[in-house]
This record gives structure tokens, sequence and C-alpha cells, in this order.
């Protein structure tokens, strides 16, 4: 009885801290991420090396111009844990959001009138030089778009150099009160 009390326990702690990214390491590359970016920055692409993502962005522009998306399918009043790793030689500052967001994976279009929602998250950071840690919460909210998906997105349209991002996380946080919890998530940035 013991045993099975133990093996129950167990279940539940690996299911409550259960990786909601399907690709966290980007091993698959362009399978479970999606690099989105206007015609200005048509020379800039993702590159994949051990565990990171780099880009060279050759100019700010508007936020949103150019942008870096999986899907973080969160279930709704759930706070959740968001964790990355981030350095970069530029200036600037890269959005992380979790929206709503066309389901690229179903082949769902964007629909004229329908706006990307913020689903708990909204917060800003400046890459420096070394290897730093950032670690957000969010209380996922309900996503109005049966047509879209819960999403991580890096914003980087406002960035300007070369950006690395990795082992990126998202989980359900056991940890934290939602009461201390703002309508557009937290952020926190440690050194590596």
């Amino acid at each position: 009885m013991k045993k099975l009390l133990l093996i129950l326990t167990f279940f539940c702690i690996t299911l409550s801290a259960a990786e909601l990214i399907k690709d966290p390491t980007f091993k698959k590359k362009n399978k479970y991420w999606k690099f989105t970016a206007l015609e200005e920055y048509e020379n800039v692409e993702p590159k994949y090396k051990r565990k990171t993502v780099e880009f060279d962005i050759t100019h700010t522009s508007e936020f949103a111009y150019i942008s870096f998306i999986t899907e973080a399918d969160t279930k709704d009043d759930k706070i959740y844990k968001v964790q990355f790793k981030f350095k970069g030689d530029g200036q600037g500052e890269v959005i992380i959001n979790h929206i709503s967001y066309p389901n690229f994976y179903k082949g769902k279009p964007y629909v004229q009138g329908s706006p990307l929602s913020n689903m708990g998250l909204h917060q800003r950071f400046e890459p420096k030089a070394e290897w730093q840690t950032a670690t957000c919460y969010l209380k996922s909210n309900n996503n109005p778009e049966k047509n879209y998906m819960k999403s991580l997105v890096f914003m980087m349209g406002l960035y300007q150099g070369k950006l690395s991002i990795s082992e990126v996380s998202v989980t359900e946080a056991k940890d934290k009160s939602e009461s201390a919890l703002p309508a557009h998530g937290s952020i926190a940035i440690s050194k590596k």
C-alpha cells in the first residue's frame, strides 16, 4: 500500500510540473516554432545551435514586425511559470507575450477584426552580453478566439543586434499566488 501511495505521489508531482512547450531546446527547429518577419527583415533567419536559437537583427521597427512563436496551451485561470535564458549584443527591448495567435499548426489564418488577445503575459526585457535567466509568472486567461491557439511569442522588433534564446519552459506554477499577479504577468531577471 505504501508503494502504491509513493507511486501515485510521484506521478502527481510529475504531472503538475509537465512541460507545455513541445520543443524547449529547438531540436526540431521549425516544426514547433514559427519565425515571422515582414519583408524589411528578409535577411534575418533563426540559426539553431546546441539548445539555442540565435538572431542577428539588422534594425529596429515596430515590436511585432519580427516574432518567434510556439504553442503554450495553458488552462484557463491557472498560474504558470515561464522561464528562458537569453543574451544579446545589441540594444533595445524584446517583448515576451502569452497571447492568442492564429494556429499555424492547423493552417488557421489571421481573422480580420479578431484581436491577438493577451492570455496573461506581456513583459519586456533588455538582453545583455552575458547569459541571463528570465522567470515570468502569468495567470492564463480564457481564449476568446477559438480559431487561435494560446502561444508564447518573442516579439523582437524593438531590438537591434545579436540575440540568443535558450531553454524555454512553461510549467504550471504551484508556488505562486494569483493575488500577487498583475493582468500582464510578472518578470524577474537574474544572471545565469
